[in-house]
Formats: structure tokens, sequence, C-alpha cells
């Protein structure tokens, strides 16, 4: 029974997030567009661009639904008393944050399916089963990393906009001191060290096939959750 209300609510939480068109041209539409056109610009000669186009935008779409769509949704129940009324429901209150989760990395796992058939077929970009494994883990990594984040910041902030702009600030220090569009590590390496210090550093590399920064995707995975575990624990007893 309590499979089959996950899955239930999980659809509920599908078919409310369709209906935001803001919330679906951002997850759907604008990656998919800013790679189709970055390739035809750069990677139409070079697959081997566009290959590392398409993991840099994958990463970048997940980090933004990890960081926009979790954290603040939850906090929010929690602020305007939404979990009192849940609670007050049959079913426990984990199903309905474990569907809104899974339904987050749902939309970000068909978005990056579809971003890789795009660049397979209309780029020619070849991948191998096991680099396409590596990108499942990166995303993973990614999600739960950003996630975890996300969280700390809505925790943490006092209001609000102080929580928009904080998570608009730490989502463009991560997106554009990255590999994400371009290899910034080679082009300055001053930046680039600072880039792999940032958790989006060992993701991407991860992403991208290098099994040793798995290590590190965990070490921040860990960092960031046990930031959120002690930001949470004082936000509940400071009430």
């Amino acid at each position: 029974m309590k499979m089959r209300t996950l899955l239930l609510t999980t659809y509920y939480q599908l078919l409310i997030f369709t209906r935001v068109k803001v919330a679906v041209f951002f997850s759907f539409v604008f990656p998919v567009f800013l790679f189709i056109v970055f390739s035809f610009i750069w990677g139409r000669h070079n697959p081997d661009y566009s290959k590392f186009l398409l993991t840099g935008i994958i990463i970048m779409k997940v980090t933004s639904d990890a960081l926009f769509s979790i954290g603040g949704a939850i906090v929010g129940y929690l602020q305007g008393g939404v979990l009192k009324f849940l609670k007050g429901l049959p079913t426990s209150v984990m199903v309905h944050l474990w569907a809104l989760i899974l339904s987050r990395a749902l939309i970000a796992i068909v978005t990056s399916a579809a971003l890789t058939g795009i660049g397979i077929w209309f780029f020619k970009i070849e991948f191998q089963p096991m680099e396409l494994l590596y990108i499942f883990f990166g995303i993973a990594g990614a999600f739960i990393i950003f996630s975890f984040l996300s969280l700390t910041i809505s925790f943490l902030a006092k209001d609000k906009s102080g929580d928009i702009s904080l998570t608009n600030f730490v989502y463009f220090i991560m997106i554009f001191l990255s590999d994400i569009f371009y290899p910034l590590s080679e082009l300055n390496p001053a930046l680039g060290k600072i880039a792999a210090f940032l958790p989006t550093g060992p993701v991407i590399a991860l992403t991208r096939g290098d099994a040793e920064s798995g290590v590190w995707t965990l070490v921040w995975a860990l960092i960031v959750a046990v930031i959120f575990y002690f930001s949470f624990k004082n936000h509940k007893i400071g009430r």
C-alpha cells in the first residue's frame, strides 16, 4: 500500500510540475536549446566538444533542479504549515516528501536522457556503456549534493527573498567557475584550482569518466549532509 501511495503521489507531483510552464521551460526546453545552439556553433565538426558540452549541461540542469526545486519546497512545506496538514493524513508525511524528491529526480533523468539522445542522433556523439554509467553516477552525485545544499541554504536564510538571492549566488558561482561550458581549468589554471575545489568540479569530472573523482563526490555529499543536519537541528532548537 505504501509503495502504491508513493507512486501515485509521485505521479501527482509530476502532474503539478507539468502545469507550471516556467518550470517546464527551464527544465526541458532551455537546456536542450543551449546544447543545440552551442553544438551548432562550436561542435558541429567537433564531436569531442559536443560530448564535453553535453555532460556539462546535464550537470548544470541537475544542479538547477536540486537547488531550486527541493530545498525551497520542503522548507516552504514546513514554514507554511503544509507539513502539519500532511501529518493529519492517513499516510506518512515522509511519503509526500519522498514523492517530491523522486519526481524531481525522474525529471532530471528524463531530461538528461533526452539530451543524450539528441547528442547521439544529431551530433554523432559516441558513448560506451561505461561512459553512460559514469553520467548516471554524476547525475546522482549532483542531485544529492545540491539537494542537501539547497535545504541548508533554505534553513539558514532568514526569509524567502534571502533564500532565493543566496541560492542564485551559489548557483551562478558553481556554473561559471566550472568546466561546464569550456575547459576553465586549462584556460585559466588559477581559476581552475577554485573550480576543482567546488563540488561541481568532482561531479563534472565523474560524469566525464574520472573514477577517482567519485571519492571526492562522496566526500562532498557527506560534508553537505552533515552541514544540513546541524543547520536543521539548530533551526528546530531556535523555534
